[in-house]
């Protein structure tokens, strides 16, 4: 029997055309006084049954979707209609507010007993005494437990229980329902065969005439078939989420080749102008590959509710200057012209780390999608109720209003995929969606033939705090510090590419000795060997892993005081934070940023 069959019967004489169209508004607001009405002591006991069935029946309704719009405005008026005739018997000063009017609420005679007639062939209804004791179990509670009336009538509802939940959750539950209040929730109950079965639960305390409930009447829907598509989604994530993990080490491994090489080759003063330009392309290359990658993982993380902010305090400015000076040389080779137009120190609410990537996507887009010889402003001011817009605003082709809903929909490039210009189009439902969780918003204007202005809303913090000077990741290679007498390094690396790209790297600073290991094992016997000043350390080793052998390193009184740096392929997020946990100086993702491994020579001074 579907939710419409056992509304018409327990709202039989209802107008059914009433309120057609307020399903939307008034949802939330009917929940709400059903619920308050539900637990009532004014109400008659019967009057209170009513409200907590229909609750019910409005909550499976919406969780499982079994009604169609129709029917979703038919259950309003019945609603409506309990509401009315509950609140008529009420004192004035507890009455509800009227919200309308259809006729009577149930036809003359109805009983609790009527109401849970109609249930049997769809609700999961039991009875309880003021010590828990099964007193009545409709036929829905026998099929579905597997126990027949008998072995349930007088024993505890323990009888179900599936083991899955603390003693702690039953203990709130029964504290609620003992206080005359209702109890929802989700309960996994266990069968007579042993198998699981989830419901939906109301339970309603009844006083009677004294002040301790002295019956429980429990109202469940079956929701095993929802927890197991549940189930399904989280592990198809799970293993999605894995699958990409891997795809990430195993192509960010030949990446870091790729790019390590060109860094060095960059760098490289014999190449001519025209080889430089061929490694440029590359560099371009690649760095686009390894940028789609990262785009593709993030998207997947938001999609799945993986993905982790930390809010904290921002210092915009700094932030912005970054930024500035991250995109400058990408506006220089493209003849736009950068310009940062804010000033002030204004603290935002935001994950720096993601704010960051924000507005870096949304300064590359507006360089990139500019017209020859253009200009990109990016500049702050205040937006009212305590927030702060950040706009980045150009001077390209504009886009048609038509087109403007269509921005943030994730791989809709608006037809620039038929373009030279580079593109996926994630970026823009990442920043959007990351700055929503941030608090915040985002939004365009923009004017054909003039340009476009992107924007970002985020709330401002009012603390004050002390601002370091950011740094520039990914600037060009300090020069080579003054040798003062030989400092050994320890690179713990299986890949043969990886080590030699790491062993010129450093043949660029006299001062270093590189050791190497090709495995776990050399590598700590290296270490005890020759206490070397700093270990870099690969994650994924053959016969142990990176934070075996750190870990073996730390519990040596010897070792334990070395500076170990991962430089690993492992990049997702959770393995940024798991290094971070396990000890780890330094977390060093592949590709190499040639810079940052030089930055770590050259303090060793």
């Amino acid at each position: 029997m579907t939710t419409r069959h056992i509304l018409d019967r327990l709202v039989q004489d209802l107008d059914w055309l009433a309120c057609r169209d307020r399903w939307s508004t008034e949802h939330a607001d009917l929940q709400y006084r059903l619920g308050s009405l539900a637990s009532e002591p004014h109400l008659a006991p019967t009057a209170q049954l009513r409200c907590a069935v229909l609750e019910q029946a409005l909550h499976t309704a919406q969780a499982l979707g079994e009604l169609d719009a129709d029917e979703r405005q038919l259950l309003v008026s019945g609603l409506r209609c309990v509401l009315r005739d509950a609140g008529a018997s009420l004192p004035e000063s507890t009455a509800p507010a009227p919200v309308g009017s259809a006729g009577p609420a149930f036809a003359d005679g109805s009983t609790e007993a009527q109401l849970l007639r109609a249930l049997d062939e769809h609700a999961i209804v039991s009875v309880g005494d003021e010590r828990g004791h099964i007193v009545h179990v409709n036929d829905r509670f026998v099929e579905i437990s597997g126990y027949s009336r008998e072995e349930l009538i007088g024993r505890n509802h323990r009888i179900v229980r599936s083991g899955e939940h603390s003693q702690a959750f039953f203990k709130a539950l029964w504290d609620t329902i003992a206080s005359g209040q209702i109890w929802r929730g989700e309960i996994c109950n266990r069968r007579k065969d042993g198998t699981l079965y989830w419901v939906s639960a109301t339970i309603v305390p009844f006083r009677g005439n004294g002040v301790t409930p002295t019956r429980y009447v429990s109202i469940r829907t079956d929701i095993t078939a929802v927890k197991a598509l549940e189930r399904e989604a989280k592990e198809a994530n799970a293993a999605k989420s894995d699958f990409l993990s891997r795809m990430s080490h195993e192509l960010r491994t030949p990446m870091n080749a790729i790019l390590g090489f060109v860094q060095l080759l960059e760098l490289d003063p014999s190449l001519g102008e025209d080889q430089l330009d061929w490694v440029g392309e590359i560099s371009r290359a690649g760095q686009h590959l390894l940028s789609l990658l990262d785009d593709i993982l993030d998207l997947t993380r938001i999609e799945s509710g993986r993905i982790h902010l930390s809010i904290e305090p921002v210092a915009l400015q700094p932030l912005l200057v970054e930024c500035r000076d991250l995109m400058s040389p990408i506006a220089e080779r493209s003849h736009i012209q950068l310009a940062l137009e804010a000033t002030g120190d204004v603290l935002l609410r935001a994950d720096r780390v993601r704010l960051k990537q924000a507005l870096l996507n949304l300064m590359s887009n507006a360089i990139k999608y500019n017209r020859p010889a253009g200009s990109v402003a990016v500049s702050m001011a205040g937006a009212g109720d305590g927030r702060v817009r950040i706009s980045v605003t150009d001077t390209g082709p504009g886009i048609p209003e038509a087109k403007l809903g269509q921005l943030f929909e994730p791989f809709n490039r608006l037809g620039a995929e038929h373009s030279e210009v580079e593109g996926t189009g994630i970026g823009l439902c990442i920043v959007s969606t990351l700055c929503e969780l941030m608090g915040g918003s985002v939004g365009v204007d923009s004017r054909v033939g003039e340009g476009s202005t992107f924007w970002i809303d985020l709330p401002t913090d009012d603390r004050v705090v002390e601002v370091a000077p950011a740094a520039v990741a990914g600037s060009k290679p300090a020069e080579a510090a003054p040798a003062e007498g030989l400092h050994t390094v320890l690179y713990i690396e299986d890949n043969p590419i990886n080590l030699r790209l790491v062993e010129r790297i450093f043949e660029m600073r006299s001062h270093i000795e590189l050791i190497s290991a090709h495995e776990p094992g050399l590598g700590l016997e290296l270490a005890k060997l020759r206490v070397p000043e700093l270990i870099l350390l690969d994650i994924n080793l053959p016969g142990m892993d990176g934070y075996e052998v750190l870990k073996r390193l730390r519990a040596d009184p010897e070792l334990a005081p070395i500076p170990v740096v991962a430089l690993t392929a492992s990049a997702m997020p959770g393995d940024i934070e798991r290094g971070k946990r396990a000890g780890f100086n330094d977390y060093l993702t592949k590709p190499i940023n040639v810079a940052d491994l030089l930055a770590l020579a050259d303090g060793l001074k």
